[in-house]
């Protein structure tokens, strides 16, 4: 149904997603640019046992204002792709004219959601970190052994399930036109082994399309592992294999060519897909289940 979606109205989802997704995707695309020569610097270099504050932020400070560039339209526009998107599927908004900008009350909401969501994750992950370091330091021999990848397993079954109870989130605060933490807590009681073989499906449609975004570099990857593998556990090996890989990155984001702007037009193309399968496979989940447990209310009374 969220392909059906999607190809359906593809005209709509175009005109909604094509110029926020293109500003979004600039942004990541120069920083990706400027990340690369910063990597390879940083690989190249060695600092010593007490590196220099001062040589580390000179070689850092080309990655400041594309870092600062990409945070600052990630937050305008990230949640303008979710709300316009969600508006239509669960609303029917079109947008008025070829392209869609737009930051009012659902906008914020997305993006105050998503804030929440973060600090949720964020103390999940300090809470279960703060057990580990304590098992780490209080339980010794082998029963440490044992426990701390329990604990590991534990962290991640509970991030799971937070992760599916609160996946309706971003579609809630456009259903309730507020924080949508609460309403995707809730609606997702009865419906978390649904939800989870939808994602499951959903990922290996995911996975797929990710493939085939990596096929034509396929080859340079193997050729990585082949040369990490080579390099065994020498940290000074690893790091120059890195480094060599970066470097033939980098030569390739500066010189494309023509086969390179075929491959990046189709990996903008797949990303597009992947993005508007993403953000409206939650709020096809949302819009079956609030209707069905409206639907559910109404037979009641």
């Amino acid at each position: 149904m969220t392909f059906a979606f999607v190809f359906g109205k593809l005209g709509d989802v175009i005109r909604i997603l094509w110029l926020p997704y293109l500003l979004v995707t600039a942004a990541a695309g120069w920083l990706i640019y400027n990340v690369v020569p910063f990597a390879v610097a940083m690989l190249g270099m060695n600092f010593g046992e007490q590196p220099d504050p001062q040589q580390i932020f000179a070689v850092m400070q080309p990655i400041f204002a594309p870092c600062a560039v990409f945070l600052l339209v990630a937050l305008i526009f990230v949640p303008m792709q979710y709300a316009g998107l969600l508006r239509f599927l669960l609303k029917g908004e079109r947008p008025g004219g070829i392209f869609y900008l737009r930051f009012g009350k659902d906008e914020w909401n997305v993006l105050l959601t998503y804030i929440v969501f973060l600090l949720i994750s964020l103390g999940i992950g300090i809470f279960f970190g703060a057990i580990e370091t304590a098992a780490k330091f209080g339980i010794p021999g082998e029963a440490g052994t044992f426990v701390l990848p329990l604990i590991e397993l534990v962290t991640r079954l509970v991030s799971l399930w937070v992760d599916i109870k609160l996946s309706l989130a971003f579609a809630a605060a456009i259903g309730i036109s507020a924080i949508g933490i609460g309403r995707s807590w809730s609606l997702v009681k009865g419906n978390w082994w649904n939800l989870f073989g939808f994602y499951i499906l959903l990922g290996i449609i995911y996975i797929i399309l990710l493939c085939a975004m990596l096929a034509p570099f396929a080859h340079h990857i193997m050729g990585l592992f082949q040369d990490l593998a080579g390099a065994g556990e020498d940290p000074d090996a690893i790091k120059e294999v890195a480094r060599q890989h970066l470097m033939d990155l980098q030569f390739w984001l500066q010189h494309p060519g023509p086969i390179g702007y075929v491959i990046t037009a189709f990996h903008l193309a797949i990303s597009f897909l992947l993005t508007a399968v993403g953000i409206s496979a939650a709020g096809v989940a949302y819009r079956l289940i609030a209707g069905a447990e409206q639907d559910e209310a109404a037979s009641t009374n």
